[in-house]
């Protein structure tokens, strides 16, 4: 995408998030590091991108939703961000890590842009005029069928905790190429190039989809969540795919979901 071409917001969103992910790149591997929430890991280099990314957009005076910052803000336009969206991976110097930023309108994200350091990718959308990955135009898979199909799905946990775990089971047994790489927005623009067919979460924070998801839809894929609505920032669950198999993993989901309700009647 020629930067001329760019609306002000996603060069922004682009430029923040190169800056962001200058930072880390310099940083992966070190830094102190602490555990919030059970297991949730935190480092210091998520606060110092969090407030690069600040600085970055703070001029166009909208609110930020992050983890730490008004986490449970759920109306009007705003920045949602993950200043890391892999910590583990950083922490552990391995390149499966990204930094995302959304700007999220009327419960949909119109921005993009996620920026993965660790192998010099730079991926962005915006509505209405196609995704990008490093300034060239990319597209969705064609792949048609489950049996050859590459699908990131949360591990087993998150599914069974969102009520799930047949949907799991049966997705594990079904496609071809089960896929998890702990970082949500790079899976999702991963698979909006092509390299996957589709990302099924069924429990995330907002932070880590949106600006994957935009992008997603602008590369010709297809959102939804598990019962087939339109995704939006409220959805409790994401299913994006290429378009093509999306009707197929819908009705598995549903009919291990129904199975599962059947059970427990």
């Amino acid at each position: 995408m020629d930067v001329c071409d760019m609306d002000e917001h996603l060069k922004a969103a682009c430029a923040a998030a190169r800056k962001a992910a200058e930072y880390l790149y310099r940083k992966q591997g070190a830094g102190k590091t602490r555990y919030k929430r059970g297991r949730e890991l935190v480092t210091e280099a998520d606060l110092e991108s969090q407030e690069i990314i600040f600085d970055e957009l703070e001029r166009f005076g909208l609110p930020f939703q992050s983890e730490e910052k008004n986490s449970k803000l759920t109306k009007g336009t705003r920045w949602v961000i993950d200043p890391i969206d892999g910590t583990e991976h950083f922490v552990r110097n391995a390149p499966f890590y990204s930094v995302s930023i959304a700007l999220v309108k009327d419960d949909l994200p119109v921005v993009g842009a996620v920026n993965v350091p660790g192998l010099g990718l730079e991926y962005c959308a915006q509505a209405g005029a196609g995704a990008f990955k490093n300034g060239k135009p990319i597209h969705v898979s064609r792949v048609v069928s489950l049996d050859y199909a590459s699908v990131f799905i949360h591990p087993y946990k998150r599914f069974k905790m969102a009520g799930y775990e047949g949907a799991f089971l049966e997705l594990s047994k079904k496609i071809r190429h089960p896929r998890y790489f702990a970082s949500s927005e790079f899976e999702l623009a991963f698979m909006a190039e092509g390299a996957a067919d589709a990302v099924a979460k069924s429990a995330f924070r907002l932070w880590d989809v949106a600006a994957g998801a935009v992008i997603v839809t602008e590369a010709g894929g297809k959102t939804t969540d598990f019962d087939g609505r339109p995704w939006n920032a409220n959805s409790n669950a994401l299913l994006a795919s290429n378009g093509r198999v999306h009707s197929a993993l819908l009705a598995l989901i549903r009919r291990e979901r129904s199975k599962g309700k059947k059970r427990k009647s």
